[in-house]
């Protein structure tokens, strides 16, 4: 049963790493004066610092929304676990198993903040 539970928290894993942020926008401050300038393309920013070696870049991310996970267990978990029928498996096991997943994956930023 372990490796069954494992196999889903791989494929939670895997979704949840197509989720992480990347900058939509970068701050420079020049040191020297405290002049500050907003860059939206990275090639931008760039050019700025081969330019001007005093810029401090900072990046900027958006909040990421909130994440979403059905109360339900997902269907191709209920099929993952109906295909090991070596009677290990009940009807609530996949039911148990997402709840512990999701619970998981809704703490995921209190555990780490």
């Amino acid at each position: 049963m372990d490796y069954i539970i494992a196999d889903a928290v791989k494929a939670i894993d895997e979704l949840l790493e197509g989720r992480k942020a990347e900058p939509v926008a970068w701050s420079a401050k020049d040191v020297r004066n405290g002049d500050q300038l907003l860059y939206s393309l990275i090639d931008d920013v760039n050019a700025a610092l081969s330019d001007n070696q005093w810029l401090e870049i900072t990046s900027l991310y958006t909040a990421p929304p909130a994440p979403v996970v059905p109360d339900e267990c997902p269907v191709e978990i209920r099929d993952l676990l109906a295909s090991h029928s070596d009677a290990l498996f009940h009807d609530g096991d996949a039911q148990e198993i997402w709840n512990a997943c999701r619970a998981a994956m809704l703490n995921k930023d209190k555990n780490n903040g």
